[in-house]
């Protein structure tokens, strides 16, 4: 009983040595596993610079960093530049021909509103005659004339402000 004893205490130990070094094992891979990718991720953010130190290229990093945020303010003051000047570009427009005279034909007479974004502009209307064309030219303030629209000119001025 004694040799019996013995011989499972040799196997127990062994056993218990076996499943320790399957454990050291698969701690050993996975911490090889993490080394590996830091060392992947640190490869990619140096890829660039060969032969310095780290507090170099940090220092890289954020140098090109605040240039970029450099860039971006003066990016954002330009965009803003233009959308202040764009309000007064002509945006909408609306056109209508029409033949005014009976004797005519082909609607070579013309309403042309062209308004920018805060619907100011002109109306500019062309009558075609047999002899000759004329061309007047009515103000438009926040959408309105002072002076009467005829009804292409109004039906001009509406198609533009629907733009």
């Amino acid at each position: 009983m004694s040799n019996f004893l013995a011989h499972f205490k040799m196997v127990n130990t062994q056993t218990v040595s076996l499943i320790l070094n399957v454990i050291l094992l698969l701690w050993i891979s996975v911490l090889s596993f993490f080394v590996f990718r830091v060392y992947q991720h640190f490869s990619r953010l140096t890829g660039k610079v060969r032969g310095e130190n780290l507090i170099k290229i940090i220092e890289k990093v954020l140098q090109e960093e605040n240039e970029q945020r450099m860039d971006i303010g003066e990016i954002r003051k330009t965009i803003s530049s233009m959308q202040l000047e764009s309000k007064g570009y002509i945006q909408k427009m609306g056109i209508v021909r029409f033949n005014p005279f009976a004797d005519t034909g082909g609607e070579q007479s013309f309403t042309l509103g062209l308004l920018d974004k805060e619907d100011n502009g002109v109306i500019l209307t062309g009558l075609h005659t047999r002899e000759r064309t004329r061309v007047y030219v009515k103000p438009i303030v926040k959408g309105q004339s002072k002076i009467d629209l005829s009804k292409e000119e109004d039906k001009a001025l509406k198609l533009a402000i629907k733009q």
